[in-house]
């Protein structure tokens, strides 16, 4: 066998190898804007929020088809003005939580716990962070175990964003709530994923070259 089909037997195997990796370890990112709708010290009632977080959809969900947690997240952060806050990695920081039925509504949410926050806000760390979309029609969400991983703000009214300051038990425990304006899903390669295609395009551009000289 020559050095030339080698390569590309390699490339071939790679691309197979890269395809079937991409579809069932594949991370995705899912990100949101909007603006304010309250305030706590320099943030204001207006100021625009931006934002993301990203999960593993093979992660199972544990509870009942009504309502379920998934700990499947990988990482999550929060951008306001000259403000940020951060979330993960690790286990157990942040969550999906989705609700069937429950209440007449579906509900899916985004718990980020344990920012870490670039300041205090009104003299407070940020605690958590996250939202709750409401979905009134109960058609979203079939199965509160099967994870949502396309949320669209079309399908859930009111879709209302909530920051925490300070812990519940506390007297000056805050809570400063936002207005959704998008929550766009993206997929995002794993880093083995990125790797097989750097091999993939080496091998192929390697044969390429043998055959120019």
């Amino acid at each position: 066998m020559t050095l030339g089909k080698f390569m590309l037997k390699i490339a071939a195997a790679v691309t197979f190898v890269m395809c079937a990796s991409a579809a069932s370890a594949t991370a995705i990112t899912i990100a949101f804007s909007g603006t304010l709708t309250s305030s706590l010290g320099s943030l204001n009632a207006g100021d625009a929020f931006s934002g993301s977080y990203t999960f593993d959809p093979t992660v199972a969900g544990s509870g009942t088809s009504s309502q379920a947690v998934f700990d499947d997240l990988l990482s999550a952060s929060l951008t306001i003005g000259t403000f940020t806050a951060t979330v993960g990695p690790g286990v157990g920081l942040a969550e999906i939580q989705q609700d069937h039925a429950v209440g007449g509504e579906d509900r899916y949410g985004l718990v980020a716990r344990n920012p870490v926050g670039s300041s205090q806000i009104g003299g407070l760390d940020i605690t958590s962070f996250g939202f709750r979309l409401d979905d009134f029609t109960e058609t979203t969400i079939a199965d509160a175990l099967t994870l949502l991983t396309t949320p669209s703000l079309a399908d859930f009214s009111p879709a209302t964003f909530l920051i925490f300051f300070g812990q519940p038990t506390d007297t000056d425990f805050q809570v400063v709530t936002g207005a959704f304006s998008t929550l766009t899903v993206t997929t995002v390669p794993e880093p083995a994923t990125w790797a097989l295609v750097v091999l993939s395009l080496a091998a192929l551009g390697f044969v390429r070259a043998r055959r120019s000289v």
